[in-house]
C-alpha cells in the first residue's frame, strides 16, 4: 500500500512537479502526521509543521493557505488508503448474506484504522471542509458499490449507506473513548450495522 505522502502528491491538482519539491512537500506532509499523532489537530500548526519537518513554512503556504486546507487534503489522501487497504485484504466472494459481508468490511476497516493512527486523526476528528465532507460521500460511495456487488440478494442503496454510517459511528465512539476500535466497539459495529440491515429486509419481506 502506497504511503500517505504518495496519495497526498498525486491528488493535488496543482501539485509541485520538480522533485525537490515534491521530497519536500512529502517531508511536510511526514511532519504533520506526527504532529498530529502526538497533540492533535488543535495543537499542529504550519509553524510546527516547520520546526518538525525543516521544511519553510512558506513552501507550505504556497499549497494550504491554512493548517485545515493541508488537514483536509491528508485526510483525502487517508480515505484513499483506506480503499485500496479494503480492495487488497479483499478475500471475500460473491452472492453472500448481508450478515457475512457486514462482518468482513467491519473487521477490515477496523484493523485499517487500528494500524494507521493518523488517519484516525483526520477522519474521526474532522471533517475539516466542504473537501473532507465530499471525501467522506466518495468514501461511501465506493463502500457501497463494493458492499452491492457481493450481496446474495440487493438492497436499497440508501439503506446500505445507513448501515455504513452506523459502523463508523461505533469507530468514531470507540476512538473518542478508548483511542482505539476495541474488539468489543468491532462486535458492536457488526451487531448494530446488521440488526439495521435485518430491519430492513424485514420490511422489504425477506
Amino acid at each position: 500500500m502506497l504511503h500517505l505522502s504518495d496519495y497526498f502528491l498525486e491528488m493535488l491538482p496543482d501539485g509541485p512537479r520538480q522533485e525537490r519539491s515534491r521530497v519536500r512537500l512529502a517531508a511536510a506532509v511526514a511532519g504533520a502526521e506526527a504532529l498530529l499523532i502526538e497533540i492533535g489537530p488543535e495543537q499542529t500548526s504550519i509553524p510546527e509543521i516547520e520546526k518538525r519537518s525543516g521544511v519553510p513554512r512558506a513552501a507550505i503556504y504556497r499549497y494550504f493557505p491554512d493548517k485545515y486546507a493541508l488537514f483536509s487534503a491528508m485526510a483525502s489522501a487517508c480515505l484513499g488508503r483506506l480503499a485500496d487497504w479494503l480492495q487488497e485484504t479483499d478475500k471475500t466472494e460473491s452472492d453472500l448474506p448481508y450478515p457475512a459481508l457486514v462482518e468482513d468490511f467491519v473487521l477490515r476497516a477496523a484493523q485499517f484504522y487500528n494500524r494507521e493512527p493518523v488517519a484516525s486523526v483526520l477522519i474521526f476528528r474532522g471533517p475539516f471542509d466542504r473537501k473532507d465532507n465530499e471525501a467522506h460521500e466518495r468514501k461511501n460511495a465506493d463502500l457501497l458499490k463494493s458492499f452491492q456487488a457481493r450481496l446474495s440478494r440487493p438492497l436499497p442503496s440508501q439503506n446500505i449507506a445507513i448501515a455504513i454510517e452506523i459502523a463508523y459511528a461505533c469507530f468514531r465512539h470507540g476512538y473518542f473513548h478508548e483511542g482505539n476500535i476495541s474488539p468489543q466497539m468491532i462486535a458492536e459495529a457488526i451487531r448494530a450495522a446488521s440488526a439495521y440491515l435485518g430491519a430492513c429486509t424485514d420490511a422489504l419481506g425477506d
